[in-house]
C-alpha cells in the first residue's frame, strides 16, 4: 500500500533492492499511477528493502504550485516463501537521512542507445 500526503502527478516507481543504497537495477519493480495498493511480482528471497518515489504538486496559500519529488524507503524486509507479505510505503519530502534518488524515466535507456555517440576531434595545443 502506498499512501502520501498529495496526490500524485507522475506514475509511482517502486522497486527492491539488495541493499539500502540505490545503484544498479531493482531485483523487482512496479510502476502505479495512483496511491494505493501495488504488487511486487517475483521478488527474490532474503533481505530487501522497497524504494518508492513519484512527483507530487503541492499548494500553499499565496504562491504558485509547487512541483516536489516525495520518496519512501522500507528495509531490511526478509521476504520468505512461505509468507505474504504486507507492506506500507509513505511517501513524503526527502531528508538528508535517507539516499539520494535518480527519478526513473520511462524509455530514457533506449534513447541513450540508440543516439549517435558525439565524434571528439584532438585538438593541437599549439605547444611542440
Amino acid at each position: 500500500m502506498t499512501r502520501a500526503a498529495a496526490e500524485p502527478v507522475s506514475p509511482i516507481y517502486i522497486g527492491a533492492f539488495d541493499t539500502p543504497i540505490l545503484q544498479g537495477r531493482p531485483s523487482s519493480w512496479t510502476t502505479t499511477e495512483c496511491l494505493g495498493p501495488f504488487v511486487l511480482r517475483q521478488v527474490p528471497y532474503g533481505i530487501r528493502y522497497l524504494h518508492a518515489t513519484m512527483r507530487a504538486v503541492r499548494e500553499l496559500p499565496g504562491r504558485p504550485l509547487e512541483t516536489m519529488l516525495l520518496t519512501a524507503t522500507l528495509g531490511p524486509l526478509r521476504i520468505d516463501p512461505c509468507a505474504g507479505s504486507e507492506v506500507e510505503l509513505v511517501l513524503g519530502p526527502r531528508d538528508w537521512s535517507q539516499p539520494p534518488v535518480l527519478f526513473a524515466v520511462p524509455g530514457l535507456e533506449m534513447l541513450a542507445e540508440a543516439s549517435p555517440r558525439p565524434v571528439f576531434k584532438r585538438m593541437s595545443s599549439g605547444f611542440k
